[in-house]
C-alpha cells in the first residue's frame, strides 16, 4: 500500500516532456502529511528510464500534465501582462507626481512668487512635464535679474 500519492498540478519543464516537476504528498504517522517538491528527469544520469517519472506520467496521465502546463503557462504570461500594465501605471504615477511636486516648488521660489508676469506663472502651472516647468522658471529669474529687456541699457 503506497503512503504517498501526486497533486494534480504536475507540469512539463521542457518543452520535449524530458523532465516534469509535481509535489509528492507522503502521509506520516498521526495523520500528518509531507509536501515535496520533485523534479524529475525521463533519465537517470547513466541513462536508464527513472521509474518516478514513469509513476508520475502512469498516476496523472500524459493529458493531464499537459493540460495543467498549458494553464501554467496561460496564467504566467496573464500575470507577466497584468504586472507590465501596473508597472506602467506606477511609472505614470511616478512622473505626474515629480511634475506636481516640480511645480510646487517652482511657486516656492521668491522670483517666481513676486513676477507681476502673470502668464509666465499659468504657463508652471499648465506645464506638462518638469523641464517645461525649468524652463519657465529659468525665464522668470531671468527676468527678475534683468537679463531680457533692453540691450542698450545697462
Amino acid at each position: 500500500m503506497k503512503k504517498y500519492h501526486y497533486l494534480d498540478n504536475a507540469f512539463w519543464e521542457e518543452n520535449d516532456k524530458s523532465k516534469l516537476k509535481c509535489i509528492r504528498v507522503t502521509e506520516l504517522e498521526g495523520g500528518r502529511t509531507k509536501k515535496t517538491v520533485l523534479s524529475i528527469s525521463k533519465t537517470r544520469p547513466d541513462g536508464s528510464p527513472d521509474p518516478v517519472y514513469n509513476e508520475v506520467v502512469d498516476m496523472l496521465g500524459q493529458e493531464a500534465i499537459d493540460a495543467y502546463t498549458e494553464k501554467r503557462h496561460q496564467e504566467k504570461s496573464t500575470a507577466k501582462a497584468e504586472h507590465e500594465i501596473k508597472k506602467a501605471q506606477e511609472m505614470e504615477t511616478r512622473k505626474l507626481e515629480d511634475l506636481f511636486s516640480a511645480k510646487i516648488r517652482a511657486m516656492e521660489i521668491p522670483s517666481v512668487k513676486e513676477t507681476q508676469n502673470k502668464t509666465l506663472r499659468t504657463k508652471i502651472r499648465r506645464a506638462t512635464n518638469v523641464m517645461e516647468v525649468n524652463a519657465l522658471v529659468t525665464l522668470i529669474i531671468g527676468e527678475s535679474l534683468g537679463l531680457f529687456g533692453d540691450k542698450n541699457a545697462k
